[in-house]
This record gives structure tokens, sequence and C-alpha cells, in this order.
């Protein structure tokens, strides 16, 4: 909250407008949009390696729950259901080795179905889903000084600064200025 009241005091308090502003943040906390593209575009790994994907369930061996009523429950699910995998392994209580409930629980059931030869992809995810071409981060934080290793913060966004002001006006610490119009207009 401090840096965001910097932040405030920094871009009203010098005179800046908040167009300025967006456009000093994007320049000095953010990389290019053509340095982001070109990164994007760039495989990780070679087209000739195959990059083995990386598990977060661990081994099946490991957790416990009622598999037999999971699956007939899922086999009576429609396509394009909407699916919470996190309330259907609370509801299984899917527990670890160490008989506590699993973190990731959902995870653990949707990886399990799939190698079942459940069809998971069928189902929709809670959140909404949205195009693919904005799953990809085109724009994003730099992440240290150049030259250096010391991180540098990203200033706040505009609309962060709008709130602290309506914030600050409506709680009489600035003052706007002097009504001119009355509340109440009566008609004669």
């Amino acid at each position: 909250m401090i840096n965001m009241l910097n932040n405030y005091c920094r871009c009203y308090g010098g005179g800046q407008s908040l167009r300025a502003w967006r456009r000093n943040r994007d320049t000095m906390a953010l990389e290019p949009k053509v340095i982001s593209k070109r990164k994007n575009e760039t495989p990780l790994v070679s087209s000739t390696a195959q990059k083995k994907p990386k598990s977060y369930v661990g081994t099946m061996e490991d957790v416990s729950w009622n598999e037999n009523e999971l699956i007939k429950e899922i086999e009576g699910y429609n396509n394009d259901e909407k699916m919470n995998w996190s309330a259907l392994a609370r509801k299984y209580i899917v527990k670890n080795k160490n008989n506590d409930i699993a973190k990731n629980s959902g995870q653990v059931i949707k990886e399990w179905l799939r190698s079942k030869g459940v069809d998971v992809d069928r189902f929709k995810r809670k959140q909404a889903e949205v195009e693919d071409t904005a799953n990809v981060c085109i724009r994003r934080k730099k992440r240290r000084i150049a030259g250096g290793e010391e991180t540098l913060p990203t200033k706040v966004t505009i609309e962060q600064l709008k709130a602290i002001a309506k914030e600050n006006i409506s709680r009489g610490e600035y003052i706007v200025g002097e009504r001119i119009v009355p509340m109440k207009v009566s008609v004669i």
C-alpha cells in the first residue's frame, strides 16, 4: 500500500498525465512488444528433442479415494459441462500417503482419469474460456535491472491510481473544489 501511495503522489504531485504515466510505466517496467513476441515465437526446446512433460501429481499409489464411484459419476456427465476438479476431489476425499487431504487433489483426479482413458478435455473448465491468442503473454515484466542482479519494481497501473484518488476524495483528504450546481434542483 505504501508503494501505491508513493506512486500516487509521484503521478498526481508531479503534474503528469495518466497517459504519460502509462507510457512511462510500459517503457520502464515492461519489455517491448517486439522482443516479447520474438521470445514467444522461439521454442524453448529444439524441435528434434522431446521434452518430457512434468508430472505434478507424483505416483498414484500414494493417494486413495473411492475410484469406482468417481468413474461412474464422470461417465454420467455430458460433453461441454463445466467441471470443477477441486470440488470433485473434495467430494471423494482424496488423501495422500500421510492420510491428509492432498493439496493438489483436483490435478490428481484429472491425471488419474486420463491414465484410465477418460477424455477429460471434453469438459469445460470452471473458469471462462478465452481465445487461444489471449493465453499467450505478449508483454512480460522485466525481472532484473540491465547488467545486474537487482530486481526492478513495477509501477502501479492507472486504474489503481484512480482508485486511490477516489478513495482519498471520498474520505475528504483531498478537496476537488466547490460545487457550482446544487445537488437538488427544483423545477419552477
